[in-house]
């Protein structure tokens, strides 16, 4: 099966062994995307919600690029270091899908790539064609 590959301006990508998302058929699947400035440092150390909002931020980037939106997600992994991290995360993921209603793991892990990261979030679009 024919792959496309996404790899947005703008998105850190330390190296290039990998895609920030891969299309297969109906599937985009989106890389875990951690809190990072184009230089490859933490955006906002100790901060949740900032931290979370780049993510989002981020993982859009690659949507757009690929022509889905949050709309089109349907699945939703989330790495945390941390349970004081997820209040924000739910808080802005209601902002982010409204009424969609992805399926949502989150994952409580000892780090993410980044020092100082708090969280890192994968997607995983179903498109309709």
């Amino acid at each position: 099966m024919p792959k496309q590959f996404y790899d947005p301006p703008c998105v850190y990508s330390p190296v290039n062994i990998y895609s920030h998302g891969v299309r297969a058929g109906r599937t985009l699947t989106l890389a875990g995307q951690a809190p990072l400035a184009e230089d490859g440092s933490v955006i906002g150390p100790g901060d949740p919600a900032a931290q979370c909002r780049r993510v989002f931020a981020d993982l859009k980037k690659t949507l757009d690029l690929a022509g889905a939106t949050f709309a089109d997600v349907v699945y939703v992994r989330a790495y945390l270091t941390h349970k004081r991290v997820m209040p924000e995360l739910r808080r802005i993921s209601i902002d982010i899908f409204g009424a969609n209603r992805p399926a949502f793991t989150p994952v409580i892990v000892p780090s993410v790539r980044a020092e100082g990261a708090l969280v890192e979030i994968e997607l995983t679009v179903v498109f309709d064609v």
